[in-house]
């Protein structure tokens, strides 16, 4: 920006009078440049606005960038500057102010007013015309001609080509008031020199070669002594001018519209919604509502004292009284004195004072709702892409566009300057608060004026005002923009509900300089106090100094209270509030609570605490706040104040007590309040959707809250280079668990990533003790050894009885059997009625096995055979046996020390079903691999025949088939429905308010979940992670493995029944007795769809509610769109809701327990369960067996063992019954009658669930307590 003499001091230069003929050759030059504005091509630039061709001098179509279309002559692209200089002359670059005139404008007033220049969508471009203005003549004219130029000068100021009627008339009358009080020649030579400052400023020395800007020094430069006195005295002009300030108030909230014709930007985006708080008074500021002075409005886009991401300051006029920082200082304190004659000559000093103060100030007009508010700065604005930038300006108009009142008559304008003096007199028709009642009478009374508001306050309609132009003169604020090229264009609603209390009113802070960067920014760089952006810089820099100086009132005296409207009348708030028992949950900050009723809203009140431990951890306090009434209540806002040091709030609830209507409320918060969020508005206990809200502003918080939370969550960007790319998404920046939000994760989680952190050192101290018996370098594969093993395991530990039997049985085919059907493993069993193709077993394989002359044939007729197999893991053992053969030896290294290459393959099982008093299910053939022998032959089937030796054939065919079981249950049931859950989880707090039902529910089962996942993500998952180290799939391979089960699993489709009934397990308890896994899977299955269902039919009383819950709608999209789960469709039916909801709680809960719960018991004897193998899988028969280092070779050493064992142990839910067990819902987010009916119907078909379980297990060697509900965790916990 640069600078030049100040508009003060400028009344020493003149402009040179213009010859005729020179004239005559601009009109030539521009005639040949720009009479073709023919749309015969149109292009679209990068922020989404339409270009135009023109012809060139030289007779080339070029396109016409929108600052040429504003102003030809003087802003083009640097490869057409030369040709449109030379064209038009030095002397037109000297006069590019006047040529603001020359805009094209619209053959008729039908055609393009009102059409956006930058709308994508828009593919019309209406035929326009350039028209020049008339160009001065010699100086000898008389009076009545003087009086025309100077009104052709005041175009040029404004840079208006068609002004609307009503500010012509005012220019008029501004024209014919200096022309009256001074003498002609005067009045032309202020004229002159203010357009001459104008040229000057607008328009820096350019070089005749390069085009580029010559650098100029500064006069009064920005940030020296001169600068900074004008600041301070601005502040000091501030007060003064503010001192009488009587504002009325009102609060509600904005709504971004959902059509914008405005560049895609982060701040606006469609459908945002925002608290608002309104303020109108005015300026010079008065106790008397009557005085003529500007009429304010200002806006904050939050429901805070000073915290905001937007705050607007507008005021009556479309233009500004002056142009630069000094002008301002030198018209306020014109103003500050009072003193008509002072006022006077402010105004006539320069022109466009008295245009702006005859078009701004207001006499008395009907209401504040009625004015037209325009920003008395120019904005930055950028694009989301950041490639383009822009200007712009606000305005605010009425919704329903009443024409504006109390404009200064023509009569009243000679008589300005007395008006605005100290002893003008008002007219006593009126009192002196009248706008101020009527404002309020407007918000209390809506139905008073049903032409004016609907049944949700009053409205307004936030616009801007744009242009793609970055010139210095389009930063004027002098500047009146052409609104055919420039229209209004609608951004937002602003609804104002409820007036806003007078401590409120007191406390609140407006400043130009609070903006959404990087959407909206303050003109710059400021170089010295005569550039155009130093309005806007000076005014920020006052009052942020005023603000520094005065810190927020947050209690008004009673005398300021009551003259703002606060109503008289008081009553008790009764207050009870519950600190959370969580680590640092205790706060040294202020709370203050604003109370919000169907009868308006209470100040933010804070709490006086009586005790220290109020808002320590734990703290129970009981507060009274005293207030007016609000009637029944809508919600209530909770404020942390912010200190220097952060002391973040953790508050479970709070019960508010109305002794006025006798009347109790539960309000379940369980967030953290944080310097960052520092306000949370809570609702009563009762779930609500959106439709059956009973009001817009409340609907407008719901809005707001998950806006706000989308802001906080925002998805990760997941690139291909991401490893985990290919898994569901996460939050951005959630790489390490320091950047996980404190609302979801709990106190565990730092302690679980310590554990992570120390495991992949190599410490594994936390599991010394168990960790010797398994890892011992004397141990042998013996049954004396597992003998000694088991023994001393039952007497150590008494939760250890699966375990024992593990080691005391493993080796038997019975027990093999046992853990493929009520162990952990993922349920792959099925019930076989065709033999498969692939499958290579014959009846003379397994005759024996069969008995009584029974074929393989008739056995599965009788659904007596089943089978077992891993095809998801057939391509990647493939990779696995292919990179471990050629780079054997060369993995990576362990303490130093080389890994040695690991192996799994896809086996097949076929199981039997025997006959008798106590059926078992059996193995009675094994197929290691689908590829041939390396003779040629058919692959190899392991069978009862191959059980030769101590460690034969057949236990190793059952060890690898178990090694492919622990890596397909800790990758695909364990792991991968973490992860898929923690998209729900986000996607969750990102679309459903805390109110809806949905969200009450599902939210007491996601704790922690992305908590946990961020950490399995920084220490589990990457390739040089703990499960790499220990399972065979590695390199990637395991993160492909989980994305493929995560891709075959539909969660709109997810049904435990349904799983069983298609792997054919329903039937033929007779043939497949003591299938405990299954019964109890089903029971709990069907217990959390009943109380789901229960559950839900209090809020969705039919199909159509379903499909009109726009909420539920947006968290199935953000799931899809950003969580990463494609397959998920929005359900059209109850049942269908009651699917979806119930699978996410089956997973969160017994699913869960069924897959972890068993972890240690199974993998804690490496022989049962390998998590790899360490030699390739055989190709050939050994007869005599294996020797026993033989088999040791074959396992994992013991160092891996180790390592498997701690990792285990980490991901193990522990033997003890469940902290927070399922059905506990301990946290009060229900207050339903109906809800807490169906919740004691839940845990009561849990505790039979239970007490059947008991008794079966207690005549049961080997019990099946997995899916005790006692031991299932209500959510994801390690």
């Amino acid at each position: 920006m640069t600078s030049s003499p100040s508009p003060d001091d400028a009344l020493t230069s003149s402009l040179s009078a213009k010859t005729v003929n020179s004239f005559e050759s601009e009109e030539s030059a521009m005639q040949s440049t720009w009479s073709a504005a023919l749309p015969s091509q149109e292009s679209s630039d990068p922020g989404g606005f339409q270009f135009h061709l023109r012809k060139d001098v030289d007779g080339q179509e070029r396109s016409l960038d929108p600052d040429a279309r504003l102003d030809p002559l003087v802003h083009d692209d640097d490869e057409h500057q030369s040709t449109a200089r030379e064209a038009t002359g030095d002397a037109l670059r000297r006069s590019s102010f006047e040529l603001l005139d020359d805009h094209p404008s619209p053959l008729n007033e039908d055609t393009t007013a009102g059409v956006s220049l930058w709308s994508e969508t828009s593919a019309e471009v209406h035929p326009r015309s350039y028209v020049q203005t008339e160009r001065l003549q010699r100086m000898s004219m008389d009076k009545k001609q003087r009086r025309s130029i100077s009104l052709d000068r005041f175009d040029a100021i404004s840079g208006a080509v068609s002004p609307t009627q009503h500010h012509t008339d005012i220019r008029q009358n501004a024209v014919d008031i200096i022309s009256r009080e001074l003498n002609p020649e005067e009045s032309e030579r202020r004229t002159r020199q203010e357009a001459d400052l104008f040229q000057k400023l607008s328009l820096p020395k350019v070089d005749a070669v390069s085009g580029r800007r010559l650098p100029t020094a500064p006069i009064m430069p920005w940030g020296g002594p001169e600068a900074a006195a004008v600041v301070q005295s601005l502040r000091v002009n501030h007060d003064h001018l503010t001192r009488n300030r009587k504002p009325v108030g009102a609060v509600g909230f904005a709504v971004v519209n959902d059509e914008l014709r405005i560049p895609t930007n982060d701040f606006f985006v469609p459908g945002r919604k925002f608290d608002v708080r309104l303020e109108h008074s005015s300026f010079p500021a008065s106790r008397d509502d009557r005085r003529v002075n500007f009429k304010t409005m200002s806006i904050k886009l939050s429901d805070q004292d000073v915290d905001s991401p937007l705050d607007l300051v507008l005021r009556t006029g479309q233009i500004s009284p002056y142009c630069a920082a000094d002008g301002m200082d030198a018209y306020q304190t014109a103003l500050r004195t009072g003193k008509a004659k002072i006022i006077k000559d402010a105004l006539l000093s320069k022109p466009v004072c008295m245009e702006a103060t005859l078009d701004g100030v207001r006499y008395q007009p009907e209401s504040y709702y009625d004015q037209h508010y325009y920003s008395p700065v120019v904005y930055n604005f950028r694009s989301a892409d950041g490639a383009r930038k822009y200007l712009a300006r606000f305005r605010v108009i009425p919704k329903d566009e009443v024409p504006e009142t109390g404009r200064l008559q023509p009569d009243q304008m000679d008589n300005v300057a007395d008006f605005l003096s100290h002893d003008f007199v008002p007219s006593t028709e009126k009192t002196n608060n009248y706008l101020r009642e009527e404002y309020r009478q407007r918000l209390e009374q809506p139905s008073t004026r049903p032409s004016v508001v609907n049944s949700q306050g009053l409205r307004y309609d936030l616009q801007i005002q744009m242009s793609p132009s970055s010139d210095d003169k389009w930063y004027n604020p002098c500047l009146l923009w052409n609104e055919p090229y420039h229209p209004w264009l609608s951004l937002a609603t602003l609804t104002a509900v409820d007036p806003l209390p007078g401590p409120s009113l007191q406390s609140t802070q407006f400043s130009v300089g609070r903006l959404p960067a990087p959407t909206l920014g303050l003109p710059g760089p400021v170089s010295s106090v005569q550039d155009f952006n130093s309005v806007a810089e000076a005014l920020a820099q006052a009052t942020a100094a005023k603000q520094k100086a005065e810190p927020v009132p947050r209690k008004a005296n009673d005398a300021a209270a009551a003259e703002s409207g606060y109503g008289a009348k008081q009553a008790e708030y009764y207050l009870y509030c519950i600190t959370g028992d969580r680590l640092n949950a205790g706060t040294m900050s202020n709370v203050f609570v604003c109370i919000v009723g169907t009868k308006g809203r209470t100040a933010f009140q804070k709490l006086q605490p009586r005790y220290k431990t109020d808002f320590e951890r734990s703290g129970k306090a009981t507060f009274i706040v005293v207030d007016k009434p609000v009637g029944e209540l809508r919600y209530m806002k909770v404020l942390k104040e912010k200190q220097a040091t952060p002391s973040d709030w953790y508050l479970e609830y709070i019960v508010l007590s109305t002794p006025y209507n006798n009347k109790s409320y539960t309000l379940p918060c369980y967030r953290w309040l944080t310097d960052r969020i520092c306000t949370l508005t809570v609702r009563d206990g009762p779930g609500v959707l959106y439709l059956a809200e009973s009001s817009e502003d409340v609907q407008a918080q719901r809005s707001i809250e998950t806006s706000t939370r989308s802001e906080q969550l925002q998805w990760r960007i997941i690139h291909g280079e991401n490893p985990f790319s290919m898994l569901p998404g996460y939050l951005r920046g959630a790489d390490h668990l320091s950047a996980v939000p404190s609302d979801l994760q709990s106190d565990s989680m730092t302690a679980l990533e310590l554990q992570w952190r120390e495991h992949r050192a190599g410490k594994f101290s936390l599991f010394k003790t168990i960790l010797k018996f398994f890892t011992s370098r004397k141990a042998t594969i013996s049954v004396e050894f597992e003998k000694t093993l088991a023994d001393t395991i039952a007497d150590k530990y008494e939760n250890s009885k699966v375990m024992v039997h593990i080691i005391r049985h493993w080796r038997e085919d019975a027990e093999f059997g046992r853990q493929l059907i009520n162990g952990i493993s993922p349920l792959r069993i099925r019930r076989l009625e065709t033999m498969p193709s692939d499958l290579k077993v014959t009846n003379d394989m397994v005759k024996d096995s069969l008995g009584q002359d029974r074929t393989l044939e008739e056995e599965i007729r009788g659904g007596r055979i089943f089978m077992i197999s891993f095809p998801e893991l057939l391509e990647p053992s493939i990779i696995c046996l292919a990179e471990a053969d050629s780079n054997r030896g060369s993995s990576r290294k362990q303490k130093g020390k080389q890994l040695p290459p690991r192996f799994v393959c896809a086996p097949k099982v076929l199981l039997y079903s025997t006959r008798g008093d106590k059926p078992v299910i059996v193995p009675i053939a094994i197929q290691l691999s689908e590829a041939q022998t390396p003779n040629g032959g058919e692959p190899i089937v392991y069978t009862k025949h191959d059980d030769r030796g101590t460690y034969s054939d057949w236990m190793v065919a059952k060890m690898w088939v178990r090694a492919a079981a622990t890596n397909a249950l800790l990758l695909g049931p364990n792991l991968s429905f973490h992860l898929m859950m923690e998209p729900v989880s986000i996607a969750l707090l990102r679309n459903l308010p805390a109110v809806h039902p949905v969200h009450k529910l599902l939210v007491q089962h996601l704790k922690d979940i992305v908590a946990i996942n961020t950490v399995y993500r920084q220490h589990v998952l990457p390739n040089d992670g703990a499960l790499p180290e220990v399972l065979a799939l590695t390199k990637g391979l395991h993160l492909q493995y989980i994305a493929k089960v995560i891709n075959s699993v539909d969660l709109g489709q997810f049904d435990a029944e349904m799983i069983f009934r298609k792997l054919n397990l329903l039937t033929g308890d007779d043939i497949l007795p003591g299938f405990w896994l299954r019964d109890d899977s089903l029971r709990h299955w069907a217990a959390i769809k009943e109380f789901v269902q229960e559950f839900l039919s209090v809020y969705y009383k039919s199909d159509s509610a379903v499909v009109s819950d726009k909420e539920f709608a947006g968290f199935i999209a953000d799931l899809r769109e950003n969580g990463c789960l494609t397959s998920l469709t929005l359900p059209q039916s109850m049942e269908q809701l009651v699917q979806f909801v119930t699978a996410i709680v089956y997973i969160c809960t017994s699913h869960h327990a069924l897959v972890s719960r068993g972890l240690l018991d199974t993998f804690a004897y490496c022989p049962n369960s390998p998590s790899c193998m360490m030699k390739p899988p055989p190709t050939s028969r050994h007869p005599t067996g294996y020797t026993e280092q033989q088999m040791k070779e074959m396992l994992p050493n013991p160092d891996h063992v180790e390592r498997f064992i701690a990792f285990v142990m980490l991901l193990f839910g522990g033997y003890k019954p469940a902290e927070v067990a399922l059905g506990s819902y301990q946290e009060r987010y229900f207050t339903e009658e109906s809800c807490l009916v169906a919740i004691e119907k839940f845990r009561g078909r849990l505790r039979q669930i239970s007490e059947d379980i008991r008794l079966r297990n207690a005549n049961v060697e080997c019990p099946f307590e997995y899916l005790l509900p006692e031991n299932v965790h209500q959510y994801f916990t390690v």
